[in-house]
């Protein structure tokens, strides 16, 4: 055996990131594109009209500003835009449609979370969702009404 000698192995040429969509329990249609969560806090967003495969290179997104939370359900609200509720956060996700390079994650002040993934439902274009602390409104509007409002009480 001779030492000192390296060898080499061409790697195969690259075959791009396009993939099956992971499966899930359920998945949300925003933009006509399939958005599939998965793992803990992950979403897999289908190519345009293809509900079967993704390009888990530039269509992957984790739902995560530190916080350790599981995601609990996707939602798309008003046009571009698509609410994320996580156990304990809210997210807003503008941008999405088309290219997503310019899609924008943002967290809606509070510690607010959803406690199930059926107890959120769209009315008149408001978000009515309940939390740990009770139900809450998200509505439309500029960044100054873009928080969690306390419903009153029923």
């Amino acid at each position: 055996m001779a030492t000192g000698q390296v060898y080499w192995e061409n790697f195969p040429p690259p075959t791009g990131g396009r993939v099956t969509v992971p499966n899930a329990y359920y998945a949300e249609n925003a933009a006509n594109r399939m958005l599939v969560p998965y793992g803990k806090d992950r979403i897999a967003v289908s190519d345009i009209a293809d509900y079967v495969e993704y390009d888990w290179t530039i269509d992957d997104f984790q739902i995560n500003q530190g916080e350790s939370d599981d995601l609990v359900r996707i939602f798309p609200w008003q046009q571009s835009q698509v609410i994320c509720f996580k156990r304990h956060s809210i997210f807003r996700v503008t941008g999405v449609t088309g290219d997503l390079s310019g899609a924008q994650l943002a967290k809606l002040p509070g510690s607010l979370g959803l406690v199930g993934r059926r107890a959120v439902v769209d009315i008149g274009g408001d978000i009515y969702f309940m939390s740990q602390s009770g139900v809450f409104r998200i509505q439309p509007g500029g960044p100054r009404h873009s928080g969690a409002r306390r419903c009153a009480d029923l």
